[in-house]
């Protein structure tokens, strides 16, 4: 009888996980992963998309802060430090470079998932028409 409660809890938490994995995959705003230090971990398609990329090893293992140009660098770092601090951050601007090398305005929210395995940032942003 636990074995059989067991199974369907699992199931149920695996089922679960899948469509919450889906939704971030399919989402049309891009979202990225890092850990603490800023190394992209993972990214769903929308991110790949807005960066111009086709390959997700575009990204992931690179600095979050190699994408954000030059000018907004120091404030990407501050803002960082914020969410660590603070647990998350709303509405930030910057001019992140495309993997052609052009800038475009992008608006973020930032936030520091809790729990065991929260050991990262998480990024949510859609680009701004200029």
């Amino acid at each position: 009888m636990v074995k059989s409660i067991c199974t369907r809890a699992r199931k149920r938490a695996e089922e679960a996980l899948l469509r919450l994995s889906s939704a971030v995959r399919t989402s049309i705003d891009s979202i990225v992963l890092t850990d603490l230090e800023g190394t992209i971990v993972e990214i769903n398609d929308a991110t790949l998309a807005m960066y111009g990329g086709t390959d997700p090893a575009d990204l992931i293992g690179h600095s979050v802060f190699e994408l954000i140009a030059p000018d907004d660098r120091a404030r990407a770092v501050a803002g960082m430090m914020k969410v660590l601090e603070k647990g998350y951050l709303k509405e930030r601007e910057y001019q992140v470079l495309r993997k052609d090398g052009r800038t475009i305005r992008v608006c973020g929210h930032q936030s520091r998932p809790h729990g065991p395995q929260a050991g990262g940032v998480r990024t949510s942003a859609s680009q701004r028409s200029s």
